[in-house]
């Protein structure tokens, strides 16, 4: 389990997973030193997984269509080979397994919704045999929300806005050049990465690397620096909760927002267009405190939510806003 100056070093980054180590220290009242010791443990035992950037990716010109599958008759080797082929293909940029409604959660981002329909079915016609049933959804709105459960004896001071990043909005794509891209395609491996350590793989100067940073920032195509975590090692399985909804005006999202917003242990809300309406994200300690959440959500929200369904995720093979490869793919 964590130690209670893990849970303080993880709720700073959590903030910001860029942040350096003498500003993480002066947070918390404590030195650098300390603080590099602490988070090489964590990186080192696999708590935490990887730093990445939340990015408006419509702004690059991509969507992203997510698909919810149930597997039937996956034997060891179709396992090994299913999820060798998802992360062979730079295309699908989210990959998870999961225990519950779906056992298997992808999505596909790419510039054009014709060419995520085109992948998934070259994915369906190699797996069919694997697959029972799927659901599609296709992201209108993402919202990141602070892991206050991290900072559960208020041992932090809490930030006034808990909302630190959206995407979703009729936006243009922004031209950009291709060192603009080079950068985010460096933060997109690891946005924890010095200025110092981009430049020298891009061979551009600190300053070109600077300079691109702070107008891909400007433009709003990075939103927040995030934390990937082990869920099962920090206490806190995370668990995907699809929702269906009726009768939903912006007034009754908004009250639906507030309350995701407010609740510690809900880290994502994604406004969903398709088969769900909405997708949150939930990390809590265990199966009952979890049903008592979503208890509140169906007492609170009596007539509009028509149907959750949740799913324990055990693994993440893959998790970020764009694919990896963004300049030049191999799809």
């Amino acid at each position: 389990m964590l130690q209670e100056l893990d849970k303080k070093i993880l709720y700073s980054l959590d903030e910001d997973s860029s942040k350096s180590l003498t500003k993480i220290g002066q947070e918390l009242g404590i030195t650098p030193q300390l603080v590099k010791y602490h988070l090489e443990k964590l990186e080192k035992e696999g708590v935490i997984l990887a730093y990445w950037p939340m990015i408006e990716f419509r702004k690059l010109g991509y969507f992203n269509v997510s698909y919810f599958l149930k597997l039937k008759n996956l034997s060891g080797e179709a396992e090994k080979s299913m999820y060798q082929y998802l992360k062979n293909k730079n295309d699908f940029n989210i990959v998870m397994r999961g225990d519950g409604y779906w056992d298997l959660h992808v999505t596909i981002s790419t510039k054009s919704i014709f060419r995520s329909v085109e992948i998934f079915n070259g994915f369906y016609d190699k797996f069919h045999h694997y697959i029972s049933t799927y659901d599609t959804a296709i992201s209108v709105g993402f919202y990141q929300f602070r892991r206050e459960y991290l900072n559960e004896k208020k041992t932090v001071k809490k930030v006034s806005k808990n909302a630190m990043a959206y995407t979703g909005a009729d936006v243009p794509e922004i031209a950009l050049k291709k060192k603009d891209l080079e950068i985010i395609e460096e933060i997109n491996r690891n946005s924890r990465q010095g200025f110092s350590d981009i430049a020298s793989k891009l061979k551009i100067s600190r300053d070109s690397v600077i300079y691109g940073m702070e107008k891909i920032q400007k433009d709003g195509i990075v939103q927040s620096h995030a934390l990937l975590l082990d869920h099962e090692k920090i206490g806190f399985p995370r668990f995907r909760i699809l929702i269906q909804m009726t009768n939903l005006t912006s007034e009754k999202f908004q009250e639906f927002f507030d309350f995701c917003q407010d609740h510690p242990n809900i880290i994502h809300l994604l406004r969903l267009f398709g088969n769900w309406q909405a997708l949150i994200d939930v990390e809590i300690e265990n199966r009952e405190k979890l049903r008592k959440i979503l208890g509140q959500i169906t007492n609170k929200f009596d007539g509009l939510i028509l149907r959750l369904e949740n799913t324990q995720v055990y693994k993440i093979d893959k998790f970020r806003d764009i694919p990896l490869k963004i300049i030049k793919t191999d799809n």
